[in-house]
């Protein structure tokens, strides 16, 4: 087996380790992983391009391990990381072994697993304890979830409390000049907790759905994907009547057999963020198009607006995260797609949109064959 070290004169050395290896950048981007990495990390072959490592982390990991890599950057020695890889079936904990900065910035990285989160058709008795790790991943996500939505729902509340207590104050002292403001603030704050509280039922009705969907298979309708997009796309101009550009389905979209109300739902979302983050440009321009690729067709929504930093093409899919602190919404958007698309086999992911500016949204539904 080739020393770890030699990594630094030779990036080839890499095809011999037995071990998962690779070289990640600053960006954070995988390249020239071996094909014990690409196995664990269950890769798609990307033509040798650099692979987003926290693509194929763990969603509550990514968090915490984002950061940690970035400092990693900053240090001259190497350092020791854990986080879970793989796919939303099979997530492997590993220590993640970051070496001294070598040529061009990147770091060699060495992946050892440690614990499986999904059952290992090939060890004996490995199933009844994969399936242990896996109720205490779920508990750890629900316990996040919490978190995060006790935190999102407290915000408002803290914003009414702090706003009645000043009317009070104003009131008792004969000072009612800053009600009004008072009162406006105190309307705002009711308003995103109302977002707050559609949403998160919305995103409980996707469940349901979900549920329902894994009982019952035939609760599958054969899809127009034109028409449905062209109906979209007249509704959002519709509700848009001040957005001064263009929306164009490029491609004709091949058919699908899927749930037809949350497939509307996915490319309402896609369209409508296209639209709301487009409004900048020069010439605001949203594009819907496909492309065919080895494991199923692409369906895409691009724009030439605000874009999406590369580092964030991840955590976007996150509940409640905004890049934009001015966009309307509370972050459950782009959640829900993701939700609905997984229920569906498929997966969704951000590159960059129109001419390199703004961003695209692609989605692959790997089990809905498109009908001849």
């Amino acid at each position: 087996m080739a020393k770890t070290r030699d990594y630094e004169s030779d990036p080839r050395c890499l095809s011999s380790l037995s071990v998962a290896a690779g070289a990640i950048d600053p960006e954070l981007l995988l390249s020239s992983p071996n094909a014990a990495a690409v196995e664990l990390l269950h890769l798609p072959n990307s033509g040798g391009e650099p692979i987003p490592f926290l693509d194929h982390v763990h969603p509550f990991d990514r968090a915490s391990i984002e950061p940690d890599l970035r400092a990693a950057f900053g240090e001259p020695r190497s350092t020791t990381l854990s986080c879970r890889v793989g796919t939303e079936r099979i997530w492997c904990l590993i220590d993640l072994h970051l070496g001294a900065p070598c040529a061009d910035g990147l770091r060699f990285v060495v992946m050892i697993p440690k614990r499986f989160s999904a059952p290992a058709q090939n060890h004996a008795g490995a199933s009844h304890a994969a399936q242990l790790a896996s109720r205490d991943d779920q508990a750890e996500e629900w316990r996040r979830f919490a978190y995060t939505v006790a935190h999102d729902l407290k915000v408002p509340l803290v914003t009414m409390e702090s706003n009645l207590l000043l009317m009070e104050q104003d009131l008792r002292a004969g000072r009612g000049g800053s009600l009004t403001d008072d009162l406006k603030e105190v309307g705002e704050a009711v308003q995103k907790m109302k977002r707050l509280v559609v949403e998160l039922l919305e995103l409980a009705r996707i469940g349901r759905l979900d549920l329902v969907a894994a009982t019952h298979s035939r609760v599958m309708d054969d899809i127009d994907v034109d028409s449905l997009v062209d109906q979209v796309v007249r509704e959002i101009r519709t509700g848009n009547p001040a957005w001064q550009g263009t929306i164009e389905r490029i491609d004709s979209l091949p058919p699908v057999r899927a749930r037809r109300t949350q497939i509307t739902e996915v490319f309402q979302n896609l369209i409508d963020n296209a639209v709301k983050y487009s409004a900048g440009a020069e010439s605001p321009r949203v594009e819907i198009g496909c492309r065919r690729q080895p494991d199923g067709v692409v369906y895409y929504v691009r724009d030439n607006g605000f874009g999406i930093p590369r580092h964030d093409r991840t955590r976007v899919f996150d509940l409640f995260v905004q890049l934009r602190p001015d966009a309307a919404g509370v972050g459950i958007g782009l959640p829900i797609v993701r939700s609905i698309i997984s229920s569906h086999g498929g997966r969704v992911w951000v590159e960059d949109g129109i001419d390199g500016l703004g961003a695209s949204l692609c989605l692959v539904l790997n089990s809905l064959a498109p009908q001849p």
